[in-house]
């Protein structure tokens, strides 16, 4: 019962953290009032975010694998990733024309594909 009690409070602890770190994004898209420099920077700032936990989910999850084998899969799996990723942020700003929009698309792509790997390499 008491282990129970602790993985809910650590889940409990793990949604609140996220949802400060979308808050804070939330003001900072809101204060940036539509211009695309500013909400650019926060973009970069809660990409830097999301990056660092991706980069911690990753090394927790390679050091859990034993083989040398299912280690040079993750780390194939991962390099995949990033060349996708990088890829289709660059498709988006050609298929959407280049301009300011198209460069804020593509950064929130970078952002939301960060998040979600991030998460995934974390087993959320």
């Amino acid at each position: 019962m008491r282990l129970q009690s602790g993985i809910w409070a650590v889940a409990i602890i793990c949604a609140l953290a996220s949802q400060a770190l979308a808050d804070a994004y939330d003001d900072c898209m809101e204060k940036a009032e539509g211009v695309t420099n500013d909400m650019l920077e926060c973009m970069y700032q809660e990409h830097a975010k999301w990056d660092k936990k991706l980069n911690a989910n990753y090394k927790k999850a390679y050091n859990a694998l034993e083989s040398k084998e299912d280690k040079a899969t993750l780390k194939a799996a991962q390099l995949a990733w990033i060349a996708w990723r990088d890829k289709m942020s660059s498709a988006i700003l050609v298929l959407e024309g280049g301009g300011s929009l198209s460069r804020l698309s593509a950064n929130s792509f970078i952002l939301e594909e960060t998040k979600r790997q991030a998460q995934r390499l974390s087993g959320e």
